[in-house]
């Protein structure tokens, strides 16, 4: 296929197939191509705001320190091929439309004795993500579900170093449930086996749901405003303020200081307005901490944690 081609060949699923939530689908295709998602160190962000600043910021803090980044993003705004990038660049046309002939053609059943599998939309384009993202020698990537989390595409991974959780609302009721604990349960899905989790939700219902969850698989969870912190910094004297640590995120007239699980780092820049993207960088420093569970550690000497 063409680059063309290949962008018609994707949006075709989603006029002729929309949503679908299940991941056997997307499992059988990815081990018809070797199981890629299995060779990622992932960092998984779920919820329902804010998710997609988190994101950004995860793979921005990886990247000032000098590893090889693949970043998952949903929705595009002008390209598609803004979903897919590796240390801020966008896969290329030619390897957009050569990846989505692979995935065609390991979805068609062309080779003898294989079923033929209709994948959805999102799902072409994780698979098509993850496969990059091996192919590419990622130290990392950055997965943004789509929506919910159990049943999302990207769920597909086994082993996340580190799940995110940002707030969660109301939303996608028709799929997710109508209440919070019912909606928290299906971001809760992401949460692997002894996998650290942190989160900006503050709801009773929504953290007994998480709690449950990461006692049953072992795993431990980090909450903003009690095993980390995140505040607005106000300098201590009418002197003008240093210039703050960078972070991946510099350039703003917003700062902030951040009390860690393990660390802790004052006069920080924040390069996204709104005082809701304070709570965003949060997470996304302690996921970059936490990495210090698998023996990731991110020397300070780079601008980073």
């Amino acid at each position: 296929m063409t680059y063309q081609q290949s962008v018609k060949w994707v949006e075709q699923k989603e006029l002729f197939l929309g949503m679908q939530f299940e991941l056997s689908r997307i499992r059988e295709v990815l081990r018809r191509v070797g199981n890629s998602q299995d060779k990622l160190r992932v960092i998984h962000i779920a919820g329902t705001n804010g998710k997609g600043s988190t994101t950004m910021l995860v793979s921005r803090i990886l990247a000032a320190a000098g590893y090889r980044v693949g970043l998952y993003l949903s929705p595009h705004v002008v390209d598609i091929r803004e979903r897919i990038q590796v240390n801020g660049q966008y896969i290329s046309r030619t390897e957009f439309a050569e990846l989505a002939s692979l995935v065609e053609r390991n979805s068609a059943g062309k080779d003898r004795g294989k079923e033929r599998i209709e994948l959805t939309y999102f799902e072409v384009l994780t698979a098509m993500a993850l496969i990059y993202f091996y192919k590419q020698n990622t130290d990392f990537a950055v997965l943004e579900t789509g929506l919910g989390g159990r049943l999302d595409a990207t769920n597909v991974v086994k082993h996340p170093l580190v799940c995110v959780i940002t707030n969660i609302g109301l939303e996608h009721t028709d799929y997710l449930g109508n209440t919070l604990s019912a909606i928290a349960g299906e971001k809760a899905g992401i949460i692997k086996p002894g996998s650290s989790v942190v989160t900006s939700a503050t709801q009773p219902v929504v953290l007994d749901v998480f709690r449950k969850v990461c006692r049953l698989k072992k795993s431990e969870l980090y909450r903003l405003g009690k095993e980390f912190k995140v505040f607005s910094y106000s300098p201590s004297s009418l002197s003008s303020p240093r210039r703050g640590k960078g972070f991946g995120m510099e350039n703003s007239g917003q700062r902030l200081n951040y009390q860690g699980v393990v660390n802790s780092y004052k006069n920080i820049n924040l390069n996204l307005p709104g005082e809701f993207q304070l709570n965003n960088a949060g997470l996304a420093l302690a996921a970059v901490e936490l990495l210090s569970k698998s023996n990731i550690f991110i020397s300070e000497k780079t601008g980073v944690l």
